[in-house]
């Protein structure tokens, strides 16, 4: 295994051992690989409520506060958004109140058990560049591809997560704490994948042996890398099976992996775990949210048509720009807790 402290490059699709994985339109139906993704500019997003998505720190606005999910169906829904808050390379986004709650979203994977499990990696990365192979060994066997062309593709792969790493004092700004480790393996399955540039904040998603469901374990953040023929470069980032002769790390501060040694040594992809941030998550998400007093968004704060926009949307008549029936933001849509909080906010309060 690379050392974690070499792994310094963001993960910005997933590229396989073998045949690429597209995702197609039937994947992000019910049951399918991509049911819980959505876009956030040019990267990934994942549902975790009604009224929240995650995806990497590091990406920042990336979507321009606009987030596209087809939440289940064919098509995309466009919902506004706001950064509710952020820890290590995790960052929660929130749905405002004047667009739809998400009705499907991804379970978390609270267990410490995720090493050994398999794992499904999705992200918007590259294709497979130039084969990497190393003229001075025996065989000049192929070591890996470099990163190539980005078409903004979804793309999909799968691993096992090999470890649980954490860069201590030696983390790059930003990116502490845990970590799921994916070795890309070169004997494994030819849909074996690790992340390249684009993959950021894409989901790595575990089915939980407990209960057999889809959860996210993970999101993509960082990459082992990068590589060189030599000490002084110039270097590349690429998707390597098998280090093993080159050098891992960049100008200044890489090793040298020795050819002769009798074991293939992979690199891999880091997703930044979920269940060592759990309490940070549910702190998000159990925060009511109130809507705004201004209901039906026409300028006018707390006025007699806020209030009536407001009723018959409870009514199952919202109008199009008003907020959600959903006012305090709990999940239960049109309920005496929303007409509370409503009247509350009306009062200049908090709900």
């Amino acid at each position: 295994m690379v050392s974690a402290a070499l792994a310094a490059t963001p993960a910005e699709g997933i590229i396989v051992l073998g045949t690429r994985q597209v995702v197609s339109s039937a994947d992000y139906l019910p049951g399918g690989r991509a049911q819980y993704v959505g876009r956030f500019g040019n990267y990934l997003g994942t549902p975790i409520a009604p009224r929240y998505f995650i995806t990497a720190t590091h990406l920042g606005n990336a979507g321009g506060g606009v987030f596209f999910y087809r939440n289940g169906t064919a098509n995309e829904t466009m919902y506004t958004v706001t950064l509710a808050g952020t820890r290590d390379d995790l960052a929660i986004w929130r749905v405002s109140g004047s667009s739809p709650p998400f009705t499907r979203y991804a379970p978390l994977y609270t267990s410490p058990g995720e090493v050994g499990r398999p794992v499904q990696l999705l992200g918007r990365g590259t294709q497979r560049g130039a084969e990497v192979r190393v003229p001075d060994t025996a065989t000049g066997a192929l070591k890996g591809w470099r990163w190539g062309a980005g078409d903004g593709l979804v793309t999909a792969g799968t691993n096992t997560v090999a470890s649980v790493e954490n860069f201590g004092a030696s983390a790059p700004p930003g990116f502490a704490g845990d970590f799921l480790y994916l070795t890309f393996d070169q004997g494994a399955a030819a849909t074996e994948g690790t992340c390249s540039v684009g993959d950021s904040g894409g989901p790595a998603f575990i089915t939980d042996p407990a209960d057999g469901l889809v959860k996210l374990a993970g999101i993509n953040s960082l990459v082992d890398g990068q590589f060189s023929y030599s000490a002084s470069g110039p270097f590349f980032d690429g998707a390597i099976s098998d280090a093993r002769g080159l050098y891992v790390g960049g100008v200044g501060g890489s090793s040298y992996i020795d050819p002769a040694g009798a074991s293939r040594v992979p690199t891999g992809t880091y997703a930044t775990r979920i269940a060592s941030r759990l309490a940070f998550i549910n702190g998000i998400l159990s925060t009511p949210v109130c809507g705004t007093a201004d209901f039906n968004n026409d300028g006018d704060v707390g006025t007699d048509t806020d209030i009536e926009a407001f009723f018959a949307c409870l009514g199952g008549s919202c109008c199009t720009q008003c907020g959600t029936a959903d006012f305090n933001g709990d999940g239960d849509v049109g309920t005496d807790l929303d007409i509370e909080a409503f009247f509350r906010v009306l009062g200049g309060g908090n709900c």
